[in-house]
């Protein structure tokens, strides 16, 4: 081989080595990109903050003359996540609370401490007893379908009670998320005792008039030939959890809060 031949060997695999660095970096630099702006935001948790605050704002007298108590509500929901929040339907209730003076034994509350646990949120005095809980005014929080990274919501509402009526309000707001929420339906009612909210989570029937809507139809077919295609699938009934795999799929979530108001003048 000659010195020129050499050179020209040389310079080839130079070339090459040049070629496949160039390579390797803009192969890297789509990865991180890929990575930083779609595959970790995505896999980054999804939650709403809220703040809620109340506060009474005076009474008067509607038609039939019997005095009601205007409270006002202050309620926002932010974004904190890096992810676009996309919103079920939300809602807010209130419970109303009389309080009469009843003495309890240490030991009764002895027994309440000793037996406190997650699955509810109770409390007991030594000189009051709480009565009632029934919820007394509700609707819907906001109409909002989504919220992108950071991206904060409010609303300012005055609900109504007869004054004198209550000695505590008890105000509740819940916003359930999921990824692919135009999917769902989020459905509230509630209970026969009028003392709590429950929910029920559906998947939308699918629309026949889109490509995506014939697929889900004839998979829902092979999966359920009874089933009605123009009727919504049910996933977790009134009073239900939703199965472990709906809640993986859809990464249903909620956001929640509370807050009392003492109504003595």
């Amino acid at each position: 081989m000659t010195n020129s031949q050499a050179r020209v060997s040389g310079q080839s695999v130079l070339t090459w080595v040049q070629i496949v660095a160039i390579l390797a970096a803009g192969g890297w630099g789509v990865y991180a990109f890929i990575y930083t702006e779609i595959m970790k935001p995505r896999s980054a948790p999804v939650n709403i903050s809220i703040d809620l605050s109340l506060q009474k704002v005076g009474f008067g007298k509607n038609k039939s003359l019997k005095p009601l108590l205007g409270i006002e509500m202050k309620v926002s929901a932010v974004n904190p996540s890096s992810r676009e929040v996309f919103l079920l339907p939300s809602i807010w209730h209130v419970h109303g609370y009389t309080i009469d003076r009843g003495e309890r034994k240490v030991d009764d509350i002895r027994d309440f401490v000793g037996n406190i646990s997650l699955e509810d949120v109770l409390e007991i005095g030594k000189h009051y007893t709480a009565y009632g809980g029934l919820v007394v005014a509700a609707g819907s929080l906001f109409s909002d379908s989504s919220l992108k990274p950071n991206e904060k919501v409010s609303r300012t509402l005055v609900f109504y009670v007869p004054r004198a009526r209550y000695d505590v309000v008890k105000v509740e707001t819940f916003i359930p998320t999921a990824v692919r929420a135009e999917e769902l339906v989020f459905k509230y009612r509630l209970n026969d005792e009028g003392s709590d909210i429950e929910t029920a989570l559906y998947r939308k029937a699918p629309d026949k008039t889109s490509v995506w809507g014939v697929i889900r139809a004839f998979f829902n077919s092979q999966r359920d030939p009874k089933r009605e295609d123009s009727s919504d699938e049910l996933l977790a009934d009134y009073g239900e959890d939703a199965p472990a795999d709906i809640y993986k799929k859809y990464e249903l979530s909620a956001g929640s809060s509370e807050a009392e108001l003492s109504l003595w003048e």
